[in-house]
């Protein structure tokens, strides 16, 4: 029922004129969703379990070191992806990244080698399908800003790489660091200007829209391409 209320929401506002922030909302409301299942099934306790941590009781610790940085990052990605003037590839390629890498670097590997119950595995599917969703949707300016968008993609993905690893090395006090350091360097992210294009961010529709660049025989004498 959560899943149809977000749909039909998410729907409305997609049909009244706010693709972006029907996806904002989408984004947010699916992690939520996540993060409930995770708590409701301690998904802390699932990881101390395979990482070797003593940290297997207490609610409040665990939600804050494992389930609440991972659900920071995505609300954090998901604003400046979608909410700003226009969509953010970097941004929005991270989101995808760090979806993808939850899904399947905290869920759904671990559980093929466990067969264990797993917190929130059925929301990490989700996150596989929305991920597809957003790429396919907005493939246009991921494309045209294909520098960022990789940069962001990695990001975010390796970051959930190295949950596990991160884990077993510090038993769990540095994994809300390892996330606010990854917002961090993505806050301080710079693009080179060879990366900046006029169709950043551009829908399919605003590039039809879009004039055609000059061609050589319009531009001023001495300008062309072919001008030596």
């Amino acid at each position: 029922m959560s899943y149809l209320i977000t749909f039909v929401l998410t729907s409305w506002l997609a049909l009244h004129g706010h693709p972006l922030g029907a996806a904002f909302f989408w984004c947010v409301a699916i992690a939520l969703l996540h993060a409930f299942e995770e708590s409701s099934g301690e998904f802390w306790t699932y990881l101390a379990k395979r990482s070797g941590g003593k940290w297997r009781r207490g609610s409040t610790l665990g939600f804050a070191f494992i389930v609440f940085p991972a659900l920071a990052l995505q609300g954090y990605t998901a604003w400046h992806a979608f909410m700003g003037d226009e969509l953010d590839p970097y941004w929005l390629a991270l989101l995808i990244g760090a979806r993808v890498g939850d899904a399947l670097f905290s869920h759904a590997i671990p559980f093929a080698k466990d067969r264990e119950a797993n917190p929130g595995l059925p929301s990490a599917a989700v996150y596989i399908v929305d991920s597809l969703l957003l790429a396919l949707l907005w493939h246009v300016p991921l494309m045209g800003d294909s520098y960022n968008a990789l940069f962001g993609l990695a990001l975010g993905a390796g970051l959930f790489v190295a949950v596990l690893p991160g884990l077993r090395l510090t038993r769990g006090f540095l994994t809300a660091f390892m996330v606010f350091a990854c917002i961090s360097i993505g806050g301080c992210k710079r693009t080179p200007d060879a990366f900046d294009h006029p169709w950043k961010g551009k829908t399919k529709a605003d590039l039809d829209r879009m004039p055609p660049p000059p061609s050589d025989e319009s531009a001023p004498m001495g300008l062309g391409n072919s001008a030596l």
